[in-house]
């Protein structure tokens, strides 16, 4: 039997999450502005780089977590994760290569009481881990107890 799953998608989590992320590069730049130099048109160009910036990664970050084409399916004996903003990608993970799984929960997660879970393999490229997140569901301790189960049984 395959489950598949869908993050909750709540528009204003992630909107905060991405000026929690970004927000840190307009004050950069309009810091700066403030440091360059006493000249009105120097400061001014500054602080319309920074608004542009912020406006670019703002909006590219809301788009790359396009969270409506992501999916996740579990299986009996594997994980697949299924998502496309850019381009396409798909990782399948077998449940006995998985050798660490992180239940995550944010301020604004708890909030809207959704949680992310992070699957880590034991495949590696220049000593990093690999795996994937399972983003913002809503039934996360029930897939985060699945899969513990999953993983400790077929590592027996």
């Amino acid at each position: 039997m395959n489950k598949t799953l869908r993050p909750n998608i709540i528009f204003a989590h992630r909107v905060m999450r991405a000026f929690t992320i970004l927000l840190p590069v307009f004050i950069f730049f309009s810091l700066i502005s403030l440091c360059v130099s006493n000249a009105e048109e120097v400061r001014a160009v500054f602080i319309f780089f920074g608004l542009i910036a912020f406006i670019i990664f703002t909006m590219t970050y809301l788009s790359a977590t396009d969270l409506k084409k992501t999916t996740y399916t579990l299986s009996p004996d594997y994980i697949t994760t299924n998502y496309s903003c850019w381009h396409s990608c798909s990782t399948t993970i077998c449940y006995k290569d998985i050798r660490e799984i992180a239940l995550n929960q944010g301020i604004f997660q708890r909030k809207f009481d959704i949680g992310s879970i992070t699957i880590i393999t034991s495949a590696s490229i220049d000593g990093s881990n690999s795996g994937f997140k399972i983003y913002d569901i809503s039934n996360y301790q029930e897939i985060y107890d699945f899969l513990i189960r999953k993983m400790t049984e077929s590592n027996k």
